[in-house]
């Protein structure tokens, strides 16, 4: 990854996984060694957004660039609205020597996928890591597994 453009493309819990990676990219010995970075964060509502103050301050620097979605919003939400997909059509990231790294639940994982293509990154610099809604907490029902 190193010298290599980042794209982070997350949806819903997703963040949780992916916040060691952007603060992993972020820390002052590590920053240099990576190109531009970009995050996509979206959730259903402005409720369902995790780490608020991180994402705020994340979004106060000037080293990577933040887009932040919401499904829907309410009468108090000033952010961007739309699907992840349809955001990242929107915005539009650069392929060029990048790296997409995409964390969220599977309809957004389908649904991101040919927008990423079209975009041009290669299936080689695609990453994805899929995060299913376990019923028992634990795994023991199967729900996590990608077959269930």
């Amino acid at each position: 990854m190193e010298d290599k453009s980042i794209l982070i493309v997350g949806g819903g819990f997703a963040v949780t996984t992916l916040r060691s990676t952007i603060r992993y990219l972020l820390h002052e010995k590590n920053r240099s060694r990576f190109k531009d970075i970009t995050v996509l964060y979206g959730a259903r509502s402005p409720g369902e957004l995790i780490y608020k103050s991180e994402l705020k301050q994340w979004e106060e620097r000037d080293d990577i660039t933040m887009y932040i979605t919401v499904d829907k919003g309410d009468e108090n939400w000033k952010g961007r609205v739309g699907l992840v997909p349809n955001v990242l059509k929107e915005v539009a990231p650069s392929s060029e020597n990048g790296i997409v790294l995409v964390c969220g639940p599977p309809i957004m994982l389908k649904y991101t996928m040919l927008p990423l293509l079209d975009l041009g990154f290669t299936p080689e610099r695609i990453v994805t890591s899929l995060e299913r809604r376990m019923s028992c907490g634990i795994g023991k029902c199967g729900r996590c597994n990608i077959a269930s």
